[in-house]
């Protein structure tokens, strides 16, 4: 019964620059093939944005993203990644405020987050369908190219955080 109501009401309700997502399946194709090869990230994914889409909420719980601001590169929210990550030269860690402020900026990451990439998701979705109307495997191609994520920021972020350790404990000896 959830099921059907999920999908009338997206089928109804999933317009992108006037032009509506001609199924659900559709949309769900587009959203396996694009957010995560991974079953729990497709399915996080898919019950966020139906959230986004049937209550009109922004707020939803990610926990990488509470984790680590890279998670808003990793799923392709350059903005905001860039946006949390300038705060953190200002947040020294030797104040108990501090901590706090990073946890809040933190809690403000996680809960939305999923919302940041949901607009991503159906604002790259709607452009492939205008620009390729009638080549699904040029949309495809696109979504793939520019809707899902940047694979190499797990590359740039590991080692980063690697130094960043090592050079904090360098400096605490």
């Amino acid at each position: 019964m959830e099921d059907e109501f999920m999908r009338a009401f997206i089928l109804g309700n999933v317009k992108t620059y006037g032009k509506k997502i001609d199924s659900y399946e559709e949309y769900v194709s587009y959203m396996k093939e694009n957010v995560g090869k991974k079953f729990y990230a497709y399915n996080h994914y898919m019950r966020a944005f139906k959230k986004f889409e049937i209550t009109g909420a922004k707020l939803n719980w990610n926990w990488a993203a509470f984790i680590t601001h890279w998670n808003l590169a990793y799923r392709k929210s350059p903005y905001f990644f860039f946006f949390f990550l300038a705060q953190k030269p200002f947040l020294r860690m030797d104040s108990s405020m501090t901590i706090i402020i990073g946890l809040v900026f933190n809690v403000i990451q996680g809960i939305f987050a999923d919302y940041f990439y949901y607009k991503h998701y159906k604002k790259t979705l709607a452009y492939a369908k205008e620009c390729f109307p009638d080549d699904e495997q040029q949309q495809r191609a696109y979504m793939a190219n520019e809707g899902g994520v940047y694979s190499h920021v797990p590359l740039i972020a590991v080692p980063l955080f690697t130094v960043f350790v090592v050079f904090c404990v360098m400096r605490n000896m």
